[in-house]
């Protein structure tokens, strides 16, 4: 099988899919539709937001003021600065955080005191650090929430690797998904021929499922991702019966995704 069997599987979910608050597989896929295989897998993904003009002011990665109503992409190709050699940095503007991908964090640049907006983020877990101008108090409270502080005169781009997206463990701790409930009863009480969208529907829910426990980094998870689904079709499209295709999609959401194996 090929992986354009695969791609053309996970569009058609994708033309089904519906953006909400909700973080899912199927919404970060939407919000990283450029990204392929192998590209910039090297890189870690970094994601930083404060206000523009002194995100502008504060570092040297901005030719002019980012825009404030959308995200900004840095990479070497646009822009030459060194730190670009080895990470992509994705620029968030306060009206744009909850945008952030699911797994990832913010390193934010400040003034000298910490915004509303800033502080519900480090409540939500979505920020590692702070960069400002001048030391600032860390917010009283707040310590089990682990956020760095420094100032911009401490600060070099090599930090911002320790805030980068958290990536998958190693096959020892990954977790699980198993067929939802619903759907399986559905599918053992159809007495359609073709079930194939019940079983599609199986796989959409536990492949999202598997992201969401496991949190890998995007340009990890595609080429996982691909490989699942080839494996998912085969079982769809395999003459069997319909109690061999939901035993063998147990098995198939217990595969170890690093190694192709199932876990016992």
């Amino acid at each position: 099988m090929t992986n354009s069997l695969a791609w053309a599987w996970i569009g058609n979910q994708l033309d089904n899919y519906f953006i909400t608050d909700e973080p899912s597989l199927w919404k970060e896929l939407l919000l990283n539709q450029n990204v392929k295989i192998g590209e910039n897998s090297s890189k870690r993904s970094i994601c930083i937001s404060g206000e523009p003009e002194i995100v502008h002011e504060m570092i040297d990665l901005f030719n002019k003021v980012p825009e404030k109503n959308k995200v900004t992409l840095l990479t070497e190709q646009d822009n030459k600065h060194p730190a670009l050699l080895w990470m992509n940095i994705y620029y968030y503007p306060p009206e744009l955080v909850k945008e952030l991908p699911y797994n990832h964090a913010f390193t934010i640049f400040l003034n000298d005191r910490i915004p509303i907006w800033a502080r519900k983020l480090v409540v939500n877990r979505k920020v590692k650090r702070f960069v400002t101008k001048e030391a600032i108090e860390p917010l009283k409270n707040y310590d089990e929430y682990e956020v760095e502080y420094e100032t911009i005169n401490e600060f070099n781009y090599e930090v911002l690797l320790k805030d980068s997206v958290i990536r998958m463990s190693n096959s020892n701790e990954q977790l699980f998904a198993d067929i939802p409930n619903q759907l399986k009863v559905q599918l053992i009480k159809s007495n359609v021929k073709d079930y194939s969208n019940i079983l599609d529907s199986i796989a959409y829910d536990m492949l999202n499922e598997y992201w969401l426990l496991n949190k890998p980094d995007m340009h990890q998870w595609i080429k996982i991702l691909l490989n699942e689904v080839e494996q998912y079709l085969l079982i769809r499209d395999s003459d069997t019966s319909k109690e061999e295709k939901l035993d063998a999609l147990e098995k198939w959401g217990y595969r170890d995704k690093t190694t192709n194996r199932i876990r016992k």
